[in-house]
């Protein structure tokens, strides 16, 4: 039996496979907390809402253009990793910009939603 933990991972959008570069990311983590510190010492901590997102390098290739990353709103991404685990992101839009790199032929993608959660 192997006990395999990292390596290959896939990533759909709407069902539809991107071609992954690979240094892709998730968080899914609902609160962020920090410690609350003051003269006297540490105090406590505070939580925040937490946006989770999942992001990468893909390949460019024909089927998902910069321009159809662009253009993601309200989509589901999912998020597939070597040892089985499987992530989705509900109500997606893209965040930020879609960067392309010419050298490697990549783009730089970050999906961002109102809630992800590891099935």
């Amino acid at each position: 039996m192997g006990n395999k933990k990292a390596g290959t991972a896939y990533v759909s959008l709407d069902g539809e496979q991107l071609a992954l570069k690979g240094g892709w990311e998730c968080n899914f983590d609902p609160y962020e907390t920090e410690a609350l510190t003051g003269q006297s010492g540490v105090v406590g901590y505070k939580e925040m809402h937490n946006v989770p997102f999942i992001a990468g390098d893909a390949y460019l290739d024909d089927e998902i253009t910069p321009e159809d990353l662009a253009a993601v709103r309200d989509a589901t991404v999912q998020i597939e990793l070597a040892d089985g685990k499987v992530g989705v992101l509900q109500n997606a839009w893209k965040a930020g910009t879609i960067t392309v790199n010419s050298e490697e032929g990549t783009m730089a993608v970050r999906f961002e939603g109102l809630a992800g959660e590891w099935l």
